[in-house]
């Protein structure tokens, strides 16, 4: 074993909004903001999907690995009609599912 950790360990935390992703990449993460938290080998995105599960601790709800995105243009059109710019980035952003945030505790 060479004691390095594999890549297909790695998380990476961003920001929720899609056109923020480039200019907030390497700043410290802000509490109570929603981000995404991506799996950095396979790019998918970590979600709550919501649905219960039984375990030995009692019921929690499931978490996987996959990105939800909406399914139409509603949001490009909406943000466009609002005078915002759409993302230049050729990616739509990630629905609830996919957003989480940091708490002190």
């Amino acid at each position: 074993p060479s004691g390095k950790i594999p890549y297909s360990f790695a998380w990476q935390v961003q920001p929720a909004g899609v056109e923020h992703r480039l200019v907030q990449q390497g700043q410290p993460v802000t509490v109570h903001e929603p981000c995404a938290i991506v799996h950095c080998y396979t790019n998918k995105r970590l979600a709550g999907t919501g649905v219960p599960l039984p375990n030995d601790f009692g019921t929690e709800l499931a978490v996987c690995v996959h990105t939800f995105t909406h399914i139409t243009k509603i949001h490009a059109i909406s943000r466009e009609r609002g005078g915002l710019p759409h993302s230049g980035f050729g990616s739509r952003p990630e629905s609830d599912e996919n957003l989480w945030d940091f708490v002190l505790g």
